[in-house]
């Protein structure tokens, strides 16, 4: 072949050649955009926040799932967005949604303060199954597991652990608490109603008088003064524990008053911490529930007429000594 054949056909080649890239480069390009749905713009990309959480299951396997809040995205499935989890396992912890339940490896939505993720756990081994912070960018908003019970755990503080059958399980991720911190004066009146879905702290310094009718669905830490009746047979302020699984009363002030406590738990009661003296001016009701008083807590009763205690509930004391 003479020179001018060899170089036509080299200029031949080279040009096919570029237009097979051309295409192929112009159909990749088209692939990603149809995919992706939504411009992507600095401003998303700055705003955006990240968790990543770990499972840990009774045998060693470790899964981390990870949620990206970015304002540009969309609650829900959208493989724009969200990633589908790869190799899951008999026994796993994924992103799940309601109907239907789809694991993704990386959920995209709007930060919202008020709302939640729900997470799946296919458990095969019974036993303790944990779930970890693994980690955070740009996330300053609070993280709390959300049990079946309504009980919140605040991952900040510790990894969740919990003891599941075989099954499937849920919770809910979270991003606040409705703990309440009385850090003044608070007085609930007589014919006034507070009820209050979580934990309650009365802080160091603080004063709280309830004269009304006040619900705690969560745990009491008394670190300050709850003030006293100045007539403990006319006593008419009630406080009811009615949460979802046993209460506790603690705080630094190892001390606890109350017009009329009523104990309404769907756990096992109400706990006294270990040197708590629990004060209560007139009646003890345990409805549903014990009144366990733990180590060294003492129950000390005030009023002088009739006895006031009533319910189906036991009253349990530790056993001190030998």
């Amino acid at each position: 072949m003479d020179t001018l054949k060899k170089i036509l056909l080299l200029e031949f080649i080279l040009f096919f050649s570029l237009g097979i890239l051309a295409n192929s480069f112009e159909i990749k390009k088209q692939k990603i955009t149809s995919t992706h749905n939504k411009p992507v713009t600095s401003a998303s990309v700055l705003d955006s926040k990240t968790v990543k959480l770990g499972y840990l299951s009774p045998t060693g396997f470790y899964r981390p799932i990870t949620a990206v809040f970015r304002s540009d995205s969309t609650v829900g499935i959208d493989w724009g967005y969200d990633a589908e989890m790869l190799g899951r396992q008999d026994e796993d912890m994924f992103w799940s949604y309601p109907a239907p339940r789809n694991p993704g490896v990386i959920d995209v939505r709007p930060f919202n303060i008020d709302g939640g993720i729900w997470i799946g756990i296919t458990v095969v081994n019974a036993g303790i199954h944990k779930i970890e912070i693994n980690y955070l960018d740009n996330f300053s908003a609070g993280l709390y597991i959300l049990d079946s019970l309504g009980e919140k755990h605040d991952l900040r503080r510790g990894d969740f652990e919990v003891n599941l059958n075989p099954g499937f399980h849920t919770f809910k991720l979270v991003f606040k608490t409705n703990a309440v911190i009385n850090k003044g004066i608070l007085k609930i009146e007589d014919g006034s109603i507070l009820c209050i879905n979580g934990n309650y702290t009365n802080d160091t310094g603080a004063t709280h008088t309830n004269e009304g009718d006040l619900t705690l669905k969560g745990h009491l830490i008394n670190n300050g003064t709850m003030s006293e009746s100045a007539d403990a047979d006319a006593a008419n302020g009630v406080t009811t524990f009615k949460g979802a699984s046993t209460q506790a009363i603690s705080g630094t002030s190892n001390a606890a008053t109350f017009e009329n406590l009523v104990v309404d738990n769907g756990g096992e009661g109400l706990s006294v911490s270990d040197g708590v003296n629990l004060t209560v001016e007139k009646g003890v009701t345990l409805t549903n529930g014990d009144l366990r008083l733990v180590g060294e807590a003492q129950l000390i009763q005030k009023h002088t007429a009739a006895d006031a205690n009533s319910g189906s509930g036991k009253v349990l004391v530790d056993q001190q000594g030998i």
